[in-house]
């Protein structure tokens, strides 16, 4: 099962202080992700729970060229949650 407190169909995500902007949303190859932390640990799953990517956040872009089109769920640091798809 996913733990997901959050879910938006919106691409910002917001906690008590910080806001996530994921986008372009659909996307094709190139995910970008802004308002993350050096170090933190990001996670792409699929719908059916599955960890399809597993990153520590070093830089905005995140690479998603590899996935199969379809919708996403990305988790950060286990706390916050959003979706996206992959066309």
């Amino acid at each position: 099962s996913i733990n997901c407190p959050l879910l938006t169909s919106s691409n910002e995500i917001k906690n008590d202080t910080e806001v996530l902007n994921v986008f372009p949303n659909p996307a094709t190859d190139q995910l970008t992700i802004q308002g993350l932390n050096v170090n933190d640990r990001v996670q792409i799953m699929s719908v059916q729970g599955q960890v399809v990517k597993d990153f520590i956040y070093t830089n905005n872009l995140f690479s998603i060229s590899d996935l199969n089109g379809g919708i996403y769920f990305i988790s950060v640091n286990a706390l916050q949650n959003s979706k996206f798809i992959k066309e």
